[in-house]
C-alpha cells in the first residue's frame, strides 16, 4: 500500500498531514485519533501516536490505514506516480528540491477561544448535508504545497526528520509572507555566536534542566548546558512565568509536564522561538520574548 501523508479529518473537516493531526489533539479541536479517511475515498485512517505526548511514544505519528483504496482511487496513483517520477529523478542523478513549505502563524484565530472550555463549534447541517459537504471538497481537493501551524511543536518534529534526511536546506518555513529555511530558523546553542546573532526570533534549542523559580510560584527557569560563545562565560537561561503558563490553551498539561520535567534526570532538549538578549552586567544570557507556550517544547 502506498504510504499515506495525508488524510481527511471528519472532524475538522479539511485535509491534513498527520504532524498537524497532532497540533489540533493537543488543541482540543478534533478528539477522535480514528475520525479519518483517504483525501479522495472512504478508506478508514487512524492517526497513530497523536494522543501520545512526546515522552511516551515509541514511534513517531502517522497515519495507518485499515483495508485498502477504493478501486481507481486518485490519491492512491498521485501518490504511486509521486513515487516514481523521484526514483526516476534520483536515477538520473538530478536534485530534487521539494515545493512544500510550512506556514507558522504568530496569533491564533478567535475560534480557538472555544478550546479552554472543550466547547466545539457545532455544525448546523443536518448530517445527509455534511456527508454532501465532505464529498465536495473530497472531489476539490489538491495536494497541498503549504501546512498551516499555530505553534512550533510540529515543526520540531519536521526539523529532526529534515536533518536525517539531510533536507533542512530544502525545506522552508514561512512566517508573515516571508520564508527561510529550516537550516536557518533552528539555531543550536552549543553552535551559536553572540558576535552573530539575528535581529529576528528565531527557534533556539540545546539541552539543559529546568528547575521551580524561589522567588515566584509557578515560574520555572531553564538553564541550558555550555554552549553559546561568550567572552564572560556566561549561561544560557529561559524564564517561563506562571502568567504565560496559565493563558495557554492547555495549562493543565503544561503545568503537569513542567512539573514531571523538573524530576526528570534524563537529557532534555528544549526548543524555543525567541531572540536572544544579553547585558554587560549579570550572570546570564537571557532567551526572551518567549510570546506564549504556543512557541516552546521539549523532546527527551
Amino acid at each position: 500500500m502506498a504510504k499515506i501523508e495525508e488524510a481527511y479529518s471528519l472532524e475538522y473537516d479539511d485535509v491534513i498531514e498527520v504532524e498537524k493531526a497532532y497540533e489540533l489533539f493537543w488543541d482540543g479541536q478534533i478528539a477522535d485519533k480514528r475520525a479519518f479517511e483517504c483525501p479522495k475515498c472512504s478508506l478508514q485512517i487512524t492517526a497513530a501516536n497523536i494522543d501520545k505526548v512526546r515522552v511516551e511514544m515509541k514511534n513517531t505519528p502517522h497515519f495507518k490505514a485499515y483495508g485498502e483504496h477504493e478501486f481507481g482511487c486518485s490519491y492512491e496513483l498521485e501518490v504511486l506516480n509521486e513515487r516514481n517520477t523521484k526514483n526516476e529523478t534520483k536515477n538520473n542523478q538530478q536534485s530534487y528540491i521539494g515545493s512544500q513549505s510550512d506556514a507558522l502563524f504568530l496569533e491564533r484565530p478567535k475560534t480557538h477561544r472555544y478550546v479552554r472550555s472543550n466547547q466545539y463549534i457545532k455544525r448546523e447541517e443536518n448530517q445527509n448535508e455534511l456527508l454532501r459537504k465532505n464529498k465536495s471538497k473530497k472531489e476539490s481537493y489538491q495536494k497541498k504545497k503549504k501546512s498551516n501551524y499555530y505553534s512550533i511543536k510540529p515543526l520540531i518534529s519536521k526539523f529532526i526528520r529534515y536533518k536525517n534526511e539531510n533536507k533542512t536546506k530544502e525545506k522552508y518555513i514561512e512566517i508573515k509572507k516571508f520564508k527561510i529555511s529550516y537550516e536557518d530558523m533552528f539555531n543550536d546553542l552549543a553552535c551559536t555566536d553572540l558576535n552573530n546573532i539575528s535581529n529576528y526570533k528565531r527557534i533556539y534549542y540545546g539541552g539543559g534542566n529546568i528547575v521551580r523559580s524561589k522567588k515566584n510560584k509557578g515560574d520555572y527557569i531553564i538553564f541550558f548546558e555550555p554552549g553559546i560563545t561568550n567572552k564572560h562565560n556566561k549561561q544560557t537561561a529561559l524564564y517561563i512565568s506562571a502568567k504565560i503558563i496559565n493563558e495557554s490553551l492547555t495549562n493543565k498539561k503544561w503545568i503537569t509536564e513542567l512539573e514531571s520535567l523538573c524530576e526528570e534526570e534524563t537529557g532534555v532538549k528544549f526548543f524555543a522561538y525567541c531572540k536572544i538578549s544579553q547585558t554587560e552586567t549579570g550572570k546570564y544570557i537571557y532567551l526572551s520574548s518567549l510570546s506564549n507556550l504556543d512557541f516552546f517544547d521539549f523532546r527527551i
